[in-house]
């Protein structure tokens, strides 16, 4: 598997600014709705066909679980701004 293939670095493209640093939330909810629109696209274009997607298991995964780890983030950071504000 190249580093191209790999899980680990699908996630961290999709969360990650160059050099490592994470992006803001803001950030990465824009840069997985992309992909999220970008796979629901492909999977539209082979509906009905015999052909796969144009994507791989792996990135589809990813999107997937960083979406997941997002929404908690979210959900996180809401809860504490609701601690601090008393509430």
């Amino acid at each position: 598997m190249t580093s191209e293939e790999n899980p680990l670095d699908y996630f961290k493209n999709l969360t990650s600014e160059p050099h490592g640093v994470v992006m803001s939330l803001e950030d990465m909810e824009k840069t997985i709705k992309f992909h999220e629109d970008e796979l629901a696209e492909e999977d539209k274009r082979v509906e009905g066909t015999e052909q796969y997607p144009n994507y791989g298991d792996d990135f589809a995964d990813m999107v997937y679980i960083a979406r997941r780890l997002l929404d908690h983030l979210k959900t996180q950071k809401q809860e504490i701004k609701q601690l601090r504000d008393g509430g």
